[in-house]
């Protein structure tokens, strides 16, 4: 054919294809508006003439594609002119509507409120508005940012839409007002919200999807195309790209809380959005909303829609409860959707994909001349609609939907699919035509999809696999000073001299600079809000006017908050978010991320004395960085390797890296007022420019209410008469406080540089009293414990707990006030602005009485003598009661309130008093920048959170401001000041680890911040053997990092039943003062008690460790190599090699009892002294006859102390005290009893093997381990107990480490995979309810309102059993029980007592701890009588040992011949209407090992 032949035929079905889009669309388009009507009819479900944004942009589409056709032949006929300004008419129509309503853009920005949004739908003659702010669902996300994606492709193919600089400005206050939607819940693509249709707003995944696509599309773009300035580009940062990704992918398949999932996520993935890059997790969305939604007629909009059905009540727009059900398997069916499918065939290249759906949608259209459907010899059979059905006399149409007609809907509810539709009225549908010719212009290869997709949006693919970005880091030194003490270590940094002539700012210039953008006086818009600027906008370097700067970090400012003050936090912080940027970069070079260190991150601790030593350590550290600092230090040489933690980093010069770096061009300043910026980026301005002012602080009257102490009177109280729990209480108790504190120590901070002045008001802190000698050896015998934790803690926490003193709260006040005066005024004063404390005399106990201002004058003396910063706390507190007002001016200070409390706030980081830090910032309610951030990536990945307890509990169940969340927090936290911080501290932690590893949080679907607090008291009480007071205490003294790494050892699910608590608390690394010796705590914890008193990784030891209980033997081979032997330890369990790496001792040990492996612990015992104390404690905290296999590598003799010798030697070693340096050793012994030794102790019955450093590595040794045989080599025998009822009876069964972990995964209401499905399931076969206790979950309206795997389902129940049962472990069981009744009802059809009545899993945990308890017994006698006690089976009835019988209970594995799931089955299998079943011991077995082999299911 010759091209003229070619061209011919080209324009003919262009011809065609302009008539039937004329016809169908372009004569609907109102000439002088532009805008087009969603349809013409005019229904009992809605007047559709209106035009609706986002239809007027689909329905524009076939005008584009076809416009964009005509150009590619070159046209002379003036239609592509024609159609490309229509193109352009529409959506300057729909740009001039919102531009009317600028005034909701700017109020929106603010405060993301659904009525002050953008209308989504107007007038089509006029552009107007056609309902009210609250008639309609108008905030409709994914409606702007459709508008926002088509406007970047169609300025990409050179359409001229946006004109003016006022216009360029509005879009870009656009990009502001869509840039939260991962935070925002809107109504979504259908406009009603929840799918009862009340109006509740929710998280949508189709509207955050098209977010992600409009914000990438419209990054970088030049409005003006070609013909444009650096003032018409538009600017979306990354930070928010990112976030709105990672929601998205997170919730997909999911649509909404309400809708499992809805087929407009079609768009999303596919044509026009792309926003998916993973291809595995398209598979998976489209899969899904295939099986569950698609139908012959098209694919329904989600599950129970009963939006235009013929059952639907129509006289309102809500649902009852219970009417949802009615629509099931007869919801109207869309072939709209099919269009989308097809698209996504042809734009992915994917043809069978296309094929498909397009014979699926050629029956369904209908031909315009006869209105009925087109003659099936007629359709065609490939990929093309035959000519036939294409001529001008018959158009095809789409028709809006098809539905059930009423006569069918029984029959079709019966067999789903099975009877003929009909369609509605709504022909066409404008939307769906649009994308069907689109396909068309496609399928016939007279479009390409370059054409209409010229930003290349259907690679997004392409981008699949994250990139693994190398991270370029810049370190910068605060002084000259800091720069020459790194470098002795090696570390080379730059001073901010150093680094001209690029500039660096604090990132708060870099939200001050992007304020600007998109400000127009005109039209009253302000440009962006004033929020932190994430890392990956940090991580770019910037240039103005041929100028380059810099921005550091904001995790980096430690002024925000006290987190990262703590140089273990800060390290997480910096490894979290060069993970975070690693991952998520997807701009042009590489990030570069500049790091300012200054001295305080490495120095002592803060003194009394105001001095540091200058000593070196043991280590060689200098004592310039302090021992509490070491692991900044260490984190940044562990850099210069090149690779830290998996990350390729690059450590450098900041001159050096800037080629290889992305340089982001801020040019569009040059067009705005000099006066907003200019002094901004200019280093000698900055303090001007960027300083920030210190908020004005009211506070409401205040009172506080104590247990112990009664403060609301007026009568006044003695301090020195209360004791140390009271005093606590009155040091921690505080207010509700309603106005938020900003910035704090704003003036201390000086600049944005420099270092916190320290002209200090108060005295320094001085410990008093001094410990005792014995006392104190103590201290530091605990100190020393805690340093291979890297871990410093003061004295008189060891000794005393929290208390920093010995008594009371005593506010003291010399007998003469003139005297203190005269000796305060002439106290010494140092250089460095410490002052020496006065000689007092013997000090006087205080009376005061809060808000009682009659004290204040001797509340201030007292503070002007005081050495102690807890009084000097509990003064100010009392001062604040009283004036109510932190800029109340103090003159005796020459300070205010909040400068003084700002001080001891700074004070206490520097010393490491973190209860205190946490006092202050209750009291001055400051909030964590981020929160708002963490909590919403909590909420994203359905995880709600809780805080307060009981009546005051707050549920947060959708994203919020951190100033709603800051009022909040002060209306619950009235009692404990400290528990909101640290409450924060916990969604802080929680984001950042569930952004770094969500499935830590699997199964758990709200965190209730309390029961987590309780969890954490619960871990520290089971270590320290503490009461509850001072378990709380403890806990709010340690460090944010060691609550973050506390509250990862709380979420570690199936870690705390796999592995023993030594090793755990050693890899998480868990700062308390722990007694290893006291006994497993099995006190069952009640959640809602209130409380008492006012950079390691997670490491998964477990899947690399052998499931003992699958085997009755094993061989275990064992053999050592020194350094000069091969350097290597090898313990094998038949063929499986453990992991054992580095320097040491490596120790296995089994418990042959429960056939586990209980550890496998690693100890350096070449480089530390306390690694050798570590192993010894280990050793003597075995249980009696464990079998203990230890290899040692490389060397281990250096710091071997005799403790450790001495315990090696009570697993049966002779040979240990001769080995010499590098020496290869192994052995494999067994733990003796210290009471009862075995009556042989010639040492015949250990292994040991040890070679000198010269003679090569060990032989192997080997044993064989048979369980179940009588006579193993390394079991001891022990001397019987004399008691009738032995020890042993009262060890758990598996020593803790299941009642530990159901006590803690009941805490987080931590569920198996598919548990709330399974109770849905359950709830319709029972047709009544669950009971719990008095409470009951019923079955109506439950399943005729929501589905099975619907998300407000799960959090209806999760809710229910959090409510009604008290004890977590308890929970856990009723959890398991559940699974276990919906295994047996499914697999088995034995209903277990579903069908009659209510189900109540209570009573089978009551009958399954009775036959528990019954084996137990048996077992028990049997032992007795062998051994000629008698029948002591009197004492052990369960009514007298309940509580002992449900802690064995709960502490049952779940498998296993006499495991929880045993007992469970078996109470369930008696609960059974089959006689057969019930009295068939044999069946019953049988089915009790079916769900044993089940247990991954029913955990």
């Amino acid at each position: 054919m010759s091209s003229s032949d070619s061209r011919a035929l080209r324009l003919s079905r262009l011809n065609y294809y302009y008539k039937a889009i004329k016809t169908i669309i372009l004569d609907r388009q109102h000439p002088v508006t532009g805008l087009i009507p969603a349809s013409v009819a005019v229904t009992t479900h809605g007047d559709y003439r209106d035009a609706w944004v986002r239809d007027n942009v689909y329905s524009i589409l076939a005008v584009y594609g076809l416009a964009q056709a005509y150009r590619s032949i070159d046209d002379d006929t003036g239609r592509a002119y024609a159609l490309q300004h229509s193109v352009i008419k529409l959506m300057r129509g729909l740009l001039t509507s919102m531009m009317r309503q600028a005034d909701k853009v700017e109020k929106f920005k603010h405060t993301q409120s659904k009525y002050d949004s953008l209308h989504a739908k107007y007038n089509t003659a006029t552009g107007d508005t056609v309902v009210g702010d609250k008639d309609w669902g108008h905030l409709q996300i994914d409606a702007t940012s459709i508008f926002l994606l088509m406007l970047a492709e169609m300025t990409a193919s050179n359409y001229n839409i946006v004109q003016t600089y006022d216009e360029v400005d509005f879009i870009q206050n656009l990009v502001f007002y869509i840039e939260h939607a991962y935070q925002t819940p809107d109504y979504g693509i259908w406009e009603r919200g929840n799918k009862s249709n009340h109006g509740e707003a929710e998280l949508n995944s189709s509207s955050i999807g098209m977010a992600v696509a409009a914000l990438e599309a419209v990054n970088g773009l030049n409005l003006f195309g070609s013909r444009g300035g650096p003032a018409s580009v538009i600017h979306a940062l990354p930070d928010e790209i990112t976030r709105n990704y990672v929601t998205l992918t997170t919730q997909l398949p999911r649509e909404s809380s309400s809708k499992e999932t809805d087929s407009a996520i079609l768009s999303v993935i596919g044509y026009p959005a792309f926003a998916v890059r993973s291809r595995d997790l398209r598979d998976i969305t489209r899969n899904e909303i295939l099986e569950k939604l698609r139908g012959r007629y098209g694919c329904r909009r989600f599950l129970r829609d009963g939006h235009q059905c013929v059952n639907e009540d129509t006289s309102r727009l809500y649902y009852n409860n219970r009417e949802l059900k009615q629509f099931e398997n007869v919801e109207c069916e869309w072939p709209l959707f099919f269009t989308y499918l097809i698209l996504e065939g042809l734009f992915t290249e994917n043809f069978d994909q296309a094929k498909e759906y397009i014979e699926a949608l050629n029956p369904l259209l209908i031909d315009s001349n006869t209105m009925n459907y087109y003659d099936p010899e007629d359709l065609p059979t490939d990929v093309y609609i035959s000519e036939s059905i294409q001529s001008h006399e018959h158009m095809p149409l789409i028709p809006e939907l098809f539905y059930v007609p009423q006569n069918l809907l029984e029959a079709e509810r019966a067999g789903p699919h099975s009877q003929d539709r009909k369609p509605n009225d709504n022909l066409p549908l404008v939307w769906a035509s649009s994308l069907f010719f689109v396909g068309c212009l496609i399928r016939e290869r007279l479009l390409e999809p370059a054409e209409i997709d010229p930003l290349g949006r259907r690679y997004n693919s392409l981008r699949e696999k994250n990139r693994d970005n190398l991270v370029q880091i810049v370190l910068l030194s605060e002084n000259s000073m800091l720069q020459e003490k790194l470098a002795a270590h090696g570390i080379e940094t730059q001073t901010l001299d150093q680094v001209r002539p690029v500039t660096v700012l604090h990132p708060g210039a870099l939200t001050d600079i992007y304020s600007i953008l998109g400000q127009n006086t005109k039209l009253k818009l302000s440009g962006r809000p004033s929020k932190p600027m994430g890392t990956l906008s940090t991580c770019r370097l910037y240039r103005v006017q041929g100028k380059l700067y810099a921005f550091t970090p904001n995790f980096m400012d430690t002024l925000q908050y006290y987190l990262n003050s703590d140089s273990e936090y800060l390290v997480s912080s910096i490894t979290n978010e060069l993970q975070f940027t690693r991952l998520h970069w997807l701009d042009n070079g590489r990030p570069t991320m500049v790091l300012k260190l200054t001295e305080n991150m490495f120095n002592h601790n803060y003194h009394a004395n105001g001095h540091t030593s200058s000593t070196e350590d043991a280590r060689g550290y200098s004592s310039s960085f302090g021992s509490r600092n070491r692991s900044l230090l260490k984190f940044i040489m562990a850099l210069r390797s090149g690779v830290y933690a998996g990350m390729r980093v690059r450590l450098g010069r900041l001159s050096e890296l800037i080629p290889t770096s992305h340089i982001e061009c801020l040019d569009f300043l040059v067009n705005k007022d000099k006066n907003l910026w200019e002094k901004t980026l200019k280093l000698e301005d900055k303090r001007k420019g960027l300083s920030r002012s210190s908020s004005r602080l009211r506070f409401d009257d205040v009172c506080s209410i104590n247990e112990d102490v009664d403060f609301t009177n007026n009568e006044s109280f003695s301090t020195a008469s209360i004791n140390s729990q009271q005093r606590n209480s009155l040091r921690r108790r505080s207010t509700a406080l309603t106005t938020p504190l900003c910035d704090l120590e704003s003036k201390f901070s000086g600049d944005y540089f420099g270092k916190k002045p320290r002209a200090w008001k108060l005295l320094d802190h001085v410990d008093t009293p001094t410990p005792s000698s014995i006392e104190q050896d103590k201290a530091e015998k605990v100190r020393a414990d805690l340093e291979k934790f890297d871990i410093s803690a003061s004295t008189d926490e060891i000794v005393n707990g929290n208390d920093e003193d010995d008594g009371g709260l005593v506010f003291t006040t010399s007998s003469s006030s003139d005297d203190d005066k005269e000796k305060t005024d002439g106290q010494e004063t140092h250089q460095d602005g410490h002052q020496e404390p006065p000689t007092s005399t013997s000090p006087e106990p205080l009376a005061l009485s809060l808000g009682d201002k009659s004290m204040m004058d001797v509340a201030i003396n007292s503070l002007s003598v005081s050495t102690n910063i807890y009084d000097q706390l509990d003064l100010l507190f009392y001062i604040h009661t009283c004036v109510n007002d932190l800029e109340h001016y103090i003159e005796r200070f020459e300070a205010t309130l909040g400068e003084l409390l700002s001080e001891i706030y700074i004070k206490a980081m520097d010393l490491g008093l973190w209860s205190v830090v946490r006092q202050v910032a209750g009291i001055t309610q400051k909030m964590i920048p981020e929160l708002e951030i963490n909590i919403t990536e909590l909420i994203v990945r359905r995880i709600d959170v809780t805080v307060g307890l009981g009546q005051s509990e707050v549920h947060i169940c959708r994203p919020q401001r951190t100033a709603d969340l800051c009022n909040t927090m002060s209306i619950i936290f009235k009692e404990d000041l400290r528990e909101g911080p640290l409450v924060q501290e916990i969604i802080k932690a929680s984001g950042d680890l569930i952004r770094a590893n969500h499935h830590i949080f699997d199964g758990i679907m709200c965190l209730r911040t309390h029961d987590i607090i309780i969890a954490m008291r619960e871990e520290i009480m089971r270590l320290r053997g503490t009461d509850e007071v001072t378990a709380i205490e403890a806990l709010m003294q340690l460090s944010p990092y060691q609550l973050k790494q506390l509250l990862l050892t709380v979420l570690g699910g199936p870690k705390l039943s796999s592995i023993n608590t030594f090793t755990l608390v050693k890899e998480q690394m868990i700062a308390t003062d722990i007694d290893y010796s006291e006994p497993l705590d099995t006190t069952p914890i009640d959640r809602n008690i209130k409380l008492s008193c006012p950079a390691h990784p997670f490491i998964q030891m477990s899947q690399d460790l052998p499931d003992l209980s699958t085997k009755d033997s094993w061989i275990i081979k064992v053999q050592s190599g020194g350094y000069l032997a091969g350097c290597f330890a090898h313990i094998i369990l038949d063929d499986h090699k453990l992991p054992i790496h580095g320097r040491g001792l490596h120790v296995l040990s089994i418990d042959t009892n429960s056939r586990s492996i209980v550890d496998l612990a690693s100890f350096d015992t070449h480089a530390s002294k306390d690694e050798s104390d570590s192993l010894a404690l280990m050793i003597n905290n075995l249980d009696p006859g464990m079998l203990v296999c230890i290899a040692a590598l490389d060397e281990f003799c250096e710091s071997l102390t005799p403790e450790a010798v001495k315990a090696l030697s009570s697993l049966g070693s002779t040979k240990v005290r001769d080995a010499k340096y590098r020496d290869s050793w192994c052995m494999i012994g067994v733990k003796q009893d210290k009471n009862n030794p075995p009556e042989s102790s010639d040492g015949t019955e250990v292994l040991e093997s040890l070679s000198p450093s010269t003679e090569g590595p060990t032989t192997y040794i080997q044993y064989t381990l048979n369980f179940g045989e009588e006579g193993n080599t390394f079991s001891p025998k022990l001397k019987q107990h004399s008691s009738t009822i032995p020890s042993t009876i009262f060890v758990p069964p598996s020593h803790g480490r299941w009642l530990r972990r159901r006590k803690n995964d009941g805490a987080l209401n931590r569920v198996p995979p598919k548990f709330y499905p399974h109770v849905w399931t359950l709830l319709e076969r029972s047709g009544h309810g669950i009971n719990l206790g008095n409470a009951l979950l019923p079955a109506d309206p439950l399943v005729f309102d929501q589905t099975a795997e619907e998300p407000n389902f799960a959090q209806i129940v999760e809710g229910f059993m959090d409510a009604n049962i008290s004890d977590p472990a308890e929970q856990q069981v009723v959890v398991l029980s559940l699974n276990i009744l919906f295994h047996l009802v499914e697999k088995h059809s034995v209903e277990g007592g579903v069908g009659k009545g209510s189900i109540d899993p209570l009573k089978y945990i009551s009958d399954a701890l009775k036959l528990f308890w019954s084996d137990w017994v048996t077992k028990y006698t049997a032992s007795t009588k062998e051994n000629g006690d008698g029948d002591s089976t009197a004492q052990l009835k369960l009514e007298d040992h309940e509580s002992l019988a449900r802690n064995l209970f709960f502490d049952l594995q779940p498998s296993g011949t006499h495991g929880m799931i045993y007992y469970l089955g078996k109470a369930i299998l008696g609960k059974s209407d089959k006689e057969s079943i019930q009295h068939c011991d044999e069946w019953t077995e049988r089915l009790v090992a079916d769900l044993s082999q089940s247990e991954s299911d029913l955990l």
